[in-house]
């Protein structure tokens, strides 16, 4: 995938003002992006800051536990697989910390079994990529009403 952003994640977004202001539905959220893949984090940051968001990623799920502990997020959107520590333990390790806010799943493929497993594993919900800005943004704002 080349570095370039995508076609999908231009400026000319439904959020933007008729006198060209663009609203940041995310303002003043800090959200953590917990995934294996650089081109996903890349595409996630820019989505996320250009929402409003204070954005932040890291690619183990292992140091996503101390992180949550040391810093405040207000949601943290969690790959369901990756290598080594997966989304289910680090969602089972950030619960187990306390942490009550917002933990949404992304995944390329959500059948029954992955399901059942973010239910399990104390997601909040789980999406299924590739997620709308849309769709994320309202996931993001009703999970965080429900706290």
């Amino acid at each position: 995938m080349s570095k370039d952003l995508p076609t999908f994640f231009s400026d000319q977004s439904i959020f933007a003002h008729e006198d060209g202001r663009k609203e940041q539905p995310l303002s003043g959220m800090r959200i953590l992006l917990v995934d294996d893949s650089s081109d996903n984090q890349l595409l996630m940051k820019h989505l996320m800051t250009s929402l409003g968001a204070e954005f932040d990623a890291i690619s183990d799920g292992k140091l996503a536990v101390p992180r949550v502990t040391a810093e405040r997020f207000d949601a943290i959107l969690l790959d369901l697989r990756m290598p080594d520590f997966g989304g289910d333990q680090t969602a089972l390790a950030i619960r187990e910390t306390g942490y009550r806010s917002p933990i949404i799943g992304l995944s390329a493929h959500l059948g029954p079994n992955e399901v059942k497993m973010c239910t399990d594993c104390g997601f909040t919900i789980c999406l299924e990529r590739p997620v709308t800005r849309e769709i994320l943004v309202r996931v993001l704002l009703d999970s965080l009403k429900k706290i």
